[in-house]
């Protein structure tokens, strides 16, 4: 009997994840699911083994390595003692978990981020079959090579080259300037097959993580609200004191017309919470995909969650023009990737007067919200 590989990051690549987990269910053959640095998916795939995939389910977990032994007295001590250490954590990991991996079908979401991922694929490529399905992830951001500017910087070039060797690089993005590994194109000539955002709906036929939302047991909730912490990504809100003031004065309208057992707040998996939310409404498990909260006649409130960009029940509504940010140019470019990356109808309210009226209309169930933006795919 096959096994599958699949090489799960984040939330993000759940939906192609699970796609290929499902299938493999309804065939009865065995999955193994490869989770690195992310505290709530374990949970999740522990859940679906137990309440649905049983044995045709294992999950493999690749925590980063944090102790490197006893504090270094240079940069340069620091350095060979991190890639002595990882380098021996990786050999150890990869053998323990894929030692014997021969023959079998490994898939992948994502070419930045990861190293642990691309560390196991590469020694995986030769005797197995790699398919690379897009997810939408920073990859649709513009990066480029990072340039040696700094010690530091040269510093990191120099332990990627002697733990990853050829096959993966710094990359800077254009937005913010996060700097990332990224799995490169000369290791992606390898990879067998490749699914590209064009081709993607096709692969899914027409799966959803709507599919699967057993897990969600709540019945009676007209709003919900995922949560992004003030400082994740290309928030690059103000400060967080604004954050939250906003919030309160969100969440105030929100109580003007519902009472709290009404509101589902679904914190950001994985990330650390920016302001307890507990007092505005219900919390839900971090685990669970925000997707599976999503029915008709329910309010989606975010930033720019993937659960709102891609919503298949419910309406949308993006926060983004709502809050101050660092620059001018950090909230233009959250409206271009909600326009871009929406799937969905997407209402933008500029003010709070219009996020007023959009509540108001859901409480009396009117359709048209003329006075404000909305994206329309």
């Amino acid at each position: 009997m096959s096994v599958t590989y699949i090489f799960c990051e984040s939330y993000v690549q759940l939906e192609n994840t699970l796609f290929v987990v499902e299938k493999n269910y309804w065939d009865g053959e065995p999955s193994v699911v490869v989770v690195e640095e992310n505290t709530d998916l374990p949970k999740l795939f522990a859940y679906l083994r137990e309440s649905r995939y049983g044995e045709l389910l294992d999950i493999v977990h690749l925590p980063y390595i944090r102790h490197i032994g006893a504090a270094s007295k240079s940069r340069l001590q620091h350095l060979v003692k991190k890639i002595f250490y990882e380098k021996r954590y990786l050999e150890a990991a990869f053998r323990w978990h894929f030692g014997n991996v021969k023959g079998a079908k490994i898939y992948f979401f994502c070419r930045p981020f990861n190293p642990y991922t691309f560390y196991m694929l590469k020694r995986l490529v030769k005797n197995n079959s790699l398919t690379y399905v897009y997810a939408i992830d920073k990859d649709v951001h513009e990066a480029g090579d990072l340039r040696t500017e700094s010690l530091s910087i040269l510093q990191k070039k120099i332990w990627l080259k002697l733990i990853y060797g050829k096959g993966l690089k710094w990359v800077k993005f254009s937005h913010g300037g996060a700097i990332s590994t990224y799995i490169d194109d000369s290791f992606m000539a390898m990879v067998d097959q490749h699914i590209t955002r064009g081709e993607r709906k096709q692969w899914l036929q027409g799966f959803t993580l709507q599919d699967l939302s057993f897990g969600n047991e709540e019945t009676d909730y007209h709003i919900v609200f995922y949560d992004t912490p003030y400082d994740q990504d290309f928030m690059h809100i103000a400060n967080k004191k604004d954050y939250c003031g906003r919030l309160e004065e969100i969440f105030a309208v929100l109580l003007k017309h519902f009472k709290r057992e009404q509101i589902l707040i679904k914190y950001h998996p994985s990330a650390e919470v920016s302001m307890d939310l507990s007092a505005y409404g219900r919390i839900m498990p971090d685990f669970m995909p925000g997707q599976w909260f999503q029915k008709e006649g329910v309010l989606l409130l975010g930033f720019y969650s993937r659960c709102i960009l891609e919503a298949v029940a419910g309406s949308s509504v993006s926060l983004v023009n709502l809050f101050k940010y660092k620059e001018q140019d950090d909230r233009d470019f959250l409206r271009r990737f909600v326009s871009e990356m929406a799937t969905c109808e997407v209402i933008l309210p500029e003010t709070m007067e219009d996020f007023e009226k959009i509540v108001e209309g859901k409480d009396r169930n009117v359709e048209g919200l003329d006075t404000v933006e909305t994206i329309k795919k």
